[in-house]
């Protein structure tokens, strides 16, 4: 990639943050679902008892701190608390993450570029990021849930529901990908350190972006590993070198603590029949790609991949919102890495077609151009003007919290509701329940929580309705 190649990728950056600038702002937003007031209060807790191996007693009766969640991106936010102690830590959260959510348009670029398609299909690709929602169009849930405003799912599910980490290991995974390629391809340690420390950063700032980065991994070896000077013994010795930086970390007691609480936490997720199916049938369809390729058109490598990472993806998520199955945890949370690659790979078969059938291509453009401009247009109309920043001091959660902690309770608070998932990052005060429950050694909190049966409810309501919306497809 040559320098230019670079100017783009920061012209688009700028495009982003000029387009979604009001994400940076401080105050409470609109949504009274969004999770980020929990990130915030881990930043709080590390920024003022940074280190990771001692006791953390605010949340849970107690644990580890080492358990409380993965580090980058708490002690990323915490660094900014120390800097300027009267920032708010939710401010500093949400910036992070909004500049996560522009990075990752200049990084699809770089990706795309890098993989060998021209500068224009790579720019175009970055465009739809950048402004388009095909998963709008595709699942019917996501429809529904379009908001106060009409913007891309990616920015919803950061500004509504607060999914930050996921945010920013998502823009993080196609450079790893560029770094693990150029780990195998060249014959440097420095490339080969590049790649251990991508993987590294991913796994360490969030579980959703780092299985999915793992998933396309495992299918970058299967485009690639036959061509020419691609070493697949590099790349898993790139792995190995990464999980050796993360050990400090990702220590063994620790990866099964997350995954012996991930199936509870996903609303009771169980392998049952049905769950073995799906699996059965995702892995048999990506073989059937594999091979497909690997026999028809053996060159078409990148096409390949795209279209691998499509499925690998599609078929998950579109099994949740069709028929209500996890066919692993959490797998409606894959929907930001399917819709980014149906994008590269719409823009891909677009690149395609342009050499053999220019007029028609053209004219399918126009149409979908036509199409989708309304949508764009209304992203750049409204400005996020519904979305109003209001003071903390305005909000209901707030005011229980302040009246709370200025009685000084002594003991623990069994707190329930958006105030508990808030408290924490406004005042040091202990309480039974807290915000993330992965990293548990002891689930009798959690147990205790009034709010469980209905939570666990709600969970298993949404996957019928799931099937239901499938039944009458």
């Amino acid at each position: 990639m040559t320098r230019l190649d670079q100017f783009i990728a920061a012209l688009l950056l700028l495009l982003n943050v000029a387009l979604n600038w009001r994400i940076f702002l401080p105050g409470v937003t609109p949504y009274r679902g969004s999770i980020e007031r929990g990130y915030a209060y881990m930043a709080s807790l590390v920024a003022h008892h940074p280190n990771p191996w001692a006791w953390n007693p605010m949340q849970y009766c107690g644990l580890p701190t080492h358990f409380v969640y993965l580090p980058l991106l708490p002690y990323w936010n915490a660094l900014w608390i120390r800097l300027i102690p009267s920032i708010d830590p939710t401010q500093v959260h949400r910036a992070t993450c909004a500049f996560a959510l522009c990075l990752g348009v200049a990084s699809v670029y770089l990706f795309v570029r890098y993989f060998g398609a021209s500068r224009g299909a790579a720019f175009c690709a970055s465009l739809a990021v950048t402004f388009l929602s095909p998963l709008y169009l595709l699942i019917e849930t996501i429809e529904k849930d379009r908001g106060i405003m009409e913007i891309p799912w990616r920015i919803q599910v950061l500004i509504k529901y607060g999914e930050g980490p996921h945010t920013v290991g998502l823009a993080l995974v196609p450079l790893a990908l560029i770094a693990v390629h150029r780990a195998a391809t060249l014959r440097s340690f420095s490339s080969l350190w590049l790649g251990a420390v991508a993987l590294a950063t991913v796994v360490l700032t969030n579980w959703v972006a780092g299985l999915a980065l793992t998933l396309l991994v495992l299918i970058l070896l299967a485009t690639y590993w036959s061509t020419e000077l691609f070493s697949v013994r590099r790349v898993l010795t790139a792995g190995v070198i990464g999980y050796l930086l993360a050990a400090f970390w990702l220590t063994p007691t620790f990866v099964w603590r997350m995954v012996t609480n991930w199936p509870k936490d996903a609303f009771g997720y169980q392998f049952q029949s049905l769950e073995r199916y799906a699996v059965g049938g995702w892995i048999g369809g990506l073989l059937l790609i594999w091979l497909a390729f690997r026999f028809l058109f053996p060159r078409q490598r990148y096409l390949a991949f795209v279209l691998l990472a499509t499925y690998c993806f599609g078929f998950l998520v579109t099994c949740f919102y069709r028929y209500g199955l996890n066919a692993l945890p959490e797998s409606r949370r894959y929907a930001l890495e399917y819709e980014l690659f149906l994008l590269l790979l719409v823009v891909e078969l677009f690149r395609l077609a342009y050499g053999r059938f220019r007029w028609l291509t053209r004219f399918v453009l126009l149409v979908v151009l036509l199409a989708w401009t309304p949508r764009v247009s209304h992203f750049l109309a409204h400005r996020y003007a519904p979305w109003v920043l209001t003071p903390r001091e305005e909000m209901a959660e707030f005011k229980v919290a302040s009246a709370l902690a200025a009685r000084n309770p002594s003991g623990r608070l069994l707190l329930s509701g958006g105030t508990r998932f808030r408290f924490n990052s406004w005042f040091d005060l202990p309480q039974i329940g807290g915000v993330f429950e992965t990293g548990l050694r002891n689930r009798l909190p959690v147990l205790s929580n009034p709010e469980r049966p209905r939570l666990q409810a709600r969970g298993r309501s949404r996957q019928l309705r799931a099937a239901d919306a499938g039944a009458r497809h």
